[in-house]
């Protein structure tokens, strides 16, 4: 999304990672040039979330996503019409009361690529034709029209990895921990590496109680043993906005929690290809092998947005859920481009 008004003072014209988790109601906004990150509530009345009468915020439904709910008409089909040259199905309808609390009207149009084209994702996979959303376009009015182009759509298996905030934590507490598998599971963890590793964040997610998100940098090196090594991030640096905050595991219990585990031969992880079938027995950590390393902060800055770049931003989106025991830890990183005129 391009910056507009003060967020576009604040952030440059780098792509940014903005990862939204609605289980603290706290966004990490993640420049992918220059690593720095900046932490805030959630925005309200974005494009993932809405605002409620406490004016806190909640996680969009699928038909919210889509700005479909509320009072209005149905969506009407139009025709076909190229969005950046490619044929789209073009549906329209009006939303009166938009933005809510305005009682002024919009007209949304949601445009989605043609089933009579081929269209592969972001890597090679070719996706099923028809239904693949390219652009909504909103007009407010007779001058406002405000353009959200989607870019690189992909559809590979989401893994944990994809939503990493540790570069927020850079100056914060966090643990860090490395423990050994059996070599002898070696190749097929390797062979099943990013399955492997989601495994591990869901592993000590479960035993610890934290939320996935709170399980960072893991990285796997083959030697005699397979070595894991991953940190333990502290709580949501900044209150949040949402209705419910979930209570979060102190960082100290929760890094105690997960050495009594592996040294009492309680930490074993499943082997799964990337569709999540079974391709061997989980495999067991070695009750002796997990050591935690010290962890030197960096000097404190600002928690709030940072000075960064002075420009404008393609802010990078994308959407998905995590429930994590009683609670949902909800991500957001959807990639588009939106511009007004």
């Amino acid at each position: 999304m391009r910056a507009r008004g003060n967020k576009a003072v604040v952030f440059g014209d780098n792509v940014l990672d903005e990862i939204h988790d609605f289980s603290t109601g706290v966004a990490y906004i993640i420049d992918t040039v220059r690593g720095n990150c900046s932490v805030a509530p959630i925005e309200e009345n974005a494009l993932d979330d809405v605002s409620d009468s406490q004016n806190h915020v909640t996680m969009r439904s699928a038909a919210e996503l889509l700005l479909l709910e509320g009072t209005g008409q149905t969506p009407v089909y139009v025709g076909v019409r190229k969005i950046r040259d490619i044929d789209c199905d073009v549906w329209v309808a009006k939303r009166v009361n938009y933005p809510p609390g305005t009682n002024l009207n919009a007209t949304w149009e949601w445009a989605f690529v043609s089933a009579t084209w081929a269209y592969t994702d972001q890597g090679t996979t070719l996706l099923p034709k028809g239904g693949t959303l390219m652009q909504l376009s909103l007009t407010q009015g007779y001058k406002t029209v405000t353009y959200y182009n989607i870019y690189n759509f992909r559809q590979d298996p989401l893994q944990y990895s994809h939503f990493d905030i540790s570069p927020c934590f850079e100056n914060r507490k966090r643990r860090v921990f490395s423990v050994r598998f059996p070599g002898s599971s070696a190749s097929t963890i390797a062979v099943n590496l990013p399955s492997f590793k989601d495994g591990i964040i869901q592993q000590v997610s479960k035993i610890t109680g934290i939320s996935p998100l709170r399980v960072g940098k893991v990285q796997v090196n083959f030697e005699n043993d397979v070595i894991v090594t991953f940190q333990l991030l502290d709580k949501a640096p900044i209150p949040g906005d949402v209705t419910a905050v979930r209570q979060e595991v102190d960082l100290a219990k929760a890094g105690d929690t997960i050495y009594k585990a592996v040294r009492t031969n309680s930490f074993s992880v499943p082997i799964v290809d990337s569709t999540g079938n079974a391709v061997a027995q989980p495999v067991k950590a070695n009750p002796n092998s997990i050591v935690e390393t010290e962890y030197t902060q960096k000097p404190a800055v600002d928690a709030g947005y940072s000075t960064g770049v002075a420009a404008t931003v393609a802010v990078v989106m994308v959407l998905v859920g995590i429930i994590v025991g009683g609670g949902g830890a909800y991500v957001v990183n959807k990639r588009f481009q939106a511009n007004a005129s």
